[in-house]
């Protein structure tokens, strides 16, 4: 799962490490119990808002277990984090100093979590469904188009979600959301080739050396939930080194 240097492209600086972290999201009444008192007041009040409480409780599983990871990297209880959000909504820690970068995604019953250090990073999971025809023809650039009509029918479907996890992790990690539209980069999306952006709109190629791409899925997640996560290295050779955690 985790991405090396080549042979002829030596690291040039010490690993990047990322630390994955995955949780259901339908955990038992006392634990939605235990979590709902690390959260804000804002927090409750939103989760109570939910029109299903089953919403409400994934939320309340949601944010707790993020605070509670969160405490294992700064010295500071889960509850009194405070948090601080970029125009597209990507969250940071405040007031912390050296607080670590993360981004966090969900998907039906479950819920992923990157963390590092230095290296702004997003990451997005998604359970495979049935698509909509017109959904990477709105979205994709045509050269993604292309090398999905490529697939066979069989395999059309892991394809989609194999671009389309690589390019919400890329807006995720940019921090622009859906500011920085999709069309506007490539990313490799056949199930033998290496996870890799191939173009990003106003980029330098040294730039686009430096961008990451990790896959993700079982067993790191559950079955029929693909991932990826997008990370800028500091180096065109620099080793990124993905940690399960638990």
């Amino acid at each position: 799962m985790a991405e090396t240097a080549s042979a002829d492209q030596p690291a040039t600086a010490d690993p990047i490490r990322i630390d994955l972290w995955v949780w259901n999201l339908v955990p038992a009444e006392a634990e939605i119990t235990r979590l709902s008192a690390l959260l804000s007041d804002a927090e409750r009040t939103r989760a109570n808002r939910f029109l299903s409480p089953k919403h409400g409780a994934s939320y309340v599983a949601g944010r707790g277990r993020l605070r509670e990871i969160l405490s294992e990297y700064v010295n500071s209880a889960p509850e009194q984090h405070a948090f601080t959000y970029g125009t597209a909504g990507k969250p940071e820690l405040s007031g912390r100093a050296n607080a670590p970068s993360f981004n966090l995604s969900h998907t039906g019953d479950w819920a992923a979590l990157v963390v590092t250090a230095g290296h702004s990073l997003g990451v997005d999971i998604e359970a495979m469904r049935p698509l909509k025809e017109d959904i990477a023809e709105r979205f994709f650039s045509p050269a993604e188009v292309a090398a999905l009509n490529a697939h066979p029918m069989e395999a059309r479907v892991a394809a989609f979600y194999r671009c389309w996890t690589r390019k919400e992790a890329f807006v995720k990690a940019t921090g622009d959301g859906l500011g920085f539209p999709l069309d506007a980069f490539d990313v490799s999306i056949a199930a033998d080739a290496k996870p890799a952006f191939l173009r990003i709109a106003g980029q330098s190629a040294l730039d686009l050396a430096r961008w990451r791409l990790l896959h993700l899925d079982e067993p790191l997640l559950a079955p029929g939930i693909l991932g990826a996560i997008a990370i800028k290295a500091d180096t065109a050779g620099q080793q990124v080194v993905l940690r399960p955690r638990t």
